[in-house]
């Protein structure tokens, strides 16, 4: 899927932002999932770039169709698949209020 996605950006003559990797956490709770996606958000210096995604084991595991089935937040709180075969399609989910730094101090522990 990668190397599709590279050779699509390279045919094009480069003219949109080159794709990257992206890192998916799985995490033993909910609440730690949150936790590395506010860190994510919290330094990360472009913020509209969503390279971070996270979800629970127990999800993942539970899933049928675990790379198309959105599962995984990204740092914004956006639900996202690791594959998505319409990545311009609207998310019928509404995006996760995920905790602020400031607002959950123990993120920072």
């Amino acid at each position: 899927y990668q190397s599709f996605l590279m050779s699509q950006w390279r045919e094009s003559g480069k003219t949109w932002e080159k794709p990257r990797f992206r890192v998916a956490f799985l995490t033993r709770s909910v609440e730690r999932s949150y936790h590395l996606l506010a860190t994510a958000a919290a330094v990360t210096e472009s913020p509209a770039r969503r390279l971070v995604y996270a979800a629970p084991l127990d999800l993942f595991l539970g899933t049928q169709d675990l790379l198309r089935e959105p599962i995984f937040n990204d740092h914004l709180g956006h639900w996202q698949a690791l594959v998505n075969p319409h990545p311009t399609a609207v998310s019928l989910r509404a995006p996760v209020r995920l905790p602020t730094l400031l607002e959950n101090p123990m993120l920072l522990a």
